[in-house]
């Protein structure tokens, strides 16, 4: 009882010197029985509260490190998320920014398990710290991006991608993060564009790419991104205004394009104009061209991938980007095997 009155008062930031009075009379107590590991996630809610608003405690710190080891690996995952976002406080308010960039950026990645509270925090602090010190930062709050539960994605991939890791993977990842009322539409491209199935609602196992005959070196992904534009401008026409859906589109790529019919520019123009989300995740390094197109968007973002090893890597957070408040992401490949 003692310990959640602590928190309660550090939380409305009165009387904080009497609140950890208060809190060190609750850990004797719990010194005393033996059991002061059930304090754990208490002490990180003081303690992140006192970081937040500039407070240091390295004792409590100590006590947070001292005792992350009795806890078991799934509440592990969590807590040491959270004690990686204090240590990144502590070097933030220390002026220690590239520390505490990359402890933001283990908290973001590198679990299986995610607290969304503790995710936007730390995107929040990585973009103040961005925004104050380099000139051009990135875009990190598009990484807070809400998306909706009524989705319409339009899924692009080259044909040659089929059979191959990626598009196990991408197949595996679309699964979890398409909900009950969202709605996908399948479009592959090389020397042909193809429309796989309209949008429709995705029932378990049926999302799988087409093996295409090449008829020439052609690689028309601009027609294909325009005929996906088209399949979202028709179902427009038949939503009601107060029906109207979050519109996504993926672009998955190993190529570039060669003979479209349309030009880049009237591409860019299109997807400017329609008001789309885009995510380009590409295996052709630096297409300066696609980076353009999502720079074009409001939530547009674009992932490279350089070989099979990080392929679970991005569609993670491909997976997090698109479901920003999940806590449970697909596992790694490795992880699979254990």
């Amino acid at each position: 009882m003692k310990a959640e009155i602590a928190n309660a008062m550090v939380k409305s930031g009165k009387n904080i010197k009497e609140a950890l009075i208060l809190f060190d009379s609750a850990l004797e107590f719990f010194y005393e029985h033996d059991i002061e590991e059930e304090l754990l996630p208490c002490v990180l809610d003081i303690t992140e509260e006192l970081y937040e608003k500039k407070m240091h405690n390295s004792e409590l710190v100590t006590f947070i490190e001292n005792h992350l080891n009795c806890i078991s690996i799934l509440d592990q995952n969590i807590l040491m998320q959270r004690f990686l976002y204090i240590k990144g406080l502590n070097c933030k308010n220390n002026g220690k920014n590239q520390d505490a960039c990359r402890y933001f950026v283990s908290a973001l990645e590198d679990f299986p398990i995610f607290l969304p509270s503790i995710r936007a925090r730390a995107i929040n602090a990585l973009n103040e710290i961005f925004q104050n010190y380099i000139v051009k930062y990135p875009k990190i709050k598009i990484f807070q991006n809400n998306s909706s539960d009524n989705k319409d994605i339009i899924l692009i991939v080259s044909s040659s991608l089929y059979e191959s890791y990626i598009s196990l993977i991408l197949c595996k990842h679309i699964q979890s993060i398409i909900k009950d009322k969202d709605r996908i539409s399948l479009l592959q491209f090389h020397s042909e564009c193809k429309i796989i199935f309209n949008l429709t609602r995705l029932t378990e196992n049926f999302l799988q790419l087409k093996e295409f005959d090449k008829k020439n070196d052609k690689v028309l992904l601009y027609d294909c991104i325009l005929l996906g534009l088209r399949q979202l401008n028709l179902n427009d026409r038949c939503c009601q205004s107060e029906n109207k859906r979050q519109e996504w589109m993926i672009i998955v790529t190993d190529l570039v394009d060669k003979g479209s019919t349309r030009s880049f520019e009237e591409v860019y123009s299109k997807v400017m104009e329609s008001g789309i989300n885009l995510i380009v995740i590409s295996m052709v390094l630096g297409y300066k061209r696609l980076e353009d197109l999502a720079d074009s968007t409001k939530n547009g973002l674009v992932f490279y991938i350089k070989d099979d090893r990080e392929v679970e890597l991005v569609f993670r957070e491909f997976e997090v980007f698109l479901c920003p408040d999940k806590e449970m992401y697909l596992p790694s490949s490795h992880e699979d095997e254990m």
